[in-house]
C-alpha cells in the first residue's frame, strides 16, 4: 500500500527534445538578431563617420577585440564541467569563475591601454586618437559574462542568455549613429 513518494518523474525523450529545440531556437535567434543589429550599426556608422573616422573606429575596435581575445577565458565551461554532476560545487566554482573573469577583464584593460600608449602608432592609432582608444579600452571592464553565462546554462535559463545577447546588440547602434551624424566635425567615434 505504501507508495514511493521519493520517485521523481523524469521527462520523456519527447519533452527533452522539445526543451533542447526551444533552447537552441532562443540562442540562435538572439545571435541572429544581434548580428543584424551589428550590421545595421556598421552601416550607420560608416555612413555618418566617413571613411577616415570610420577607419579609425575599425582599427580601435579590432585592436580591443584582439586584446580581449587574448585575455578572456571561457570560464562558463569551467562552471558547467565542475557542476554538471555535483551541484554542491556551484558555489566554489562560481566564486573561482568570477575571480577569473574579473582578473581577465582587469588584465585585458591594462594591456590594451598600455599597448595603446606604448605601441599606438605601430597599431595604427595616431596620437590624436589615443584618448579615444583608451576610452574604448575601458569597455573591457564590462566583459564579465563568462561565469554568469555558465550558471544560467547549467540551470537551463537559455532565454535569459538570449535576452542578454539581444540587449548587447540593440542599444549600441542608435546613439553612435545619431551622435556621429549630428556632429560631423567632432573626432569622436
Amino acid at each position: 500500500m505504501a507508495e514511493d513518494v521519493t520517485a521523481v518523474a523524469k521527462p520523456s525523450g519527447w519533452m527533452r527534445a522539445r526543451r533542447v529545440a526551444r533552447d537552441v531556437t532562443f540562442t540562435t535567434s538572439a545571435s541572429g538578431v544581434a548580428a543584424l543589429c551589428s550590421i545595421l550599426a556598421l552601416a550607420l556608422n560608416a555612413r555618418s563617420l566617413g571613411p577616415g573616422n570610420f577607419g579609425t573606429l575599425a582599427v580601435i575596435q579590432a585592436y580591443v577585440a584582439f586584446v580581449s581575445g587574448l585575455c578572456t577565458f571561457e570560464s562558463w565551461q569551467l562552471v558547467i564541467r565542475l557542476c554538471a554532476r555535483s551541484p554542491l560545487r556551484l558555489g566554489p566554482a562560481a566564486s573561482c569563475g568570477i575571480a577569473l573573469d574579473v582578473s581577465a577583464a582587469l588584465l585585458a584593460t591594462v594591456l590594451a591601454i598600455g599597448g595603446i600608449l606604448l605601441f599606438g602608432e605601430a597599431v595604427g592609432v595616431s596620437r590624436d586618437n589615443r584618448l579615444l582608444a583608451i576610452i574604448y579600452s575601458l569597455t573591457l571592464l564590462a566583459s564579465l559574462s563568462g561565469t554568469p553565462k555558465g550558471v544560467l546554462r547549467l540551470n537551463g535559463r537559455y532565454h535569459v542568455i538570449a535576452g542578454n545577447q539581444l540587449m548587447q546588440g540593440l542599444p549600441w547602434w542608435l546613439p553612435l549613429s545619431s551622435f556621429g551624424s549630428s556632429m560631423p566635425h567632432c573626432r569622436i567615434m
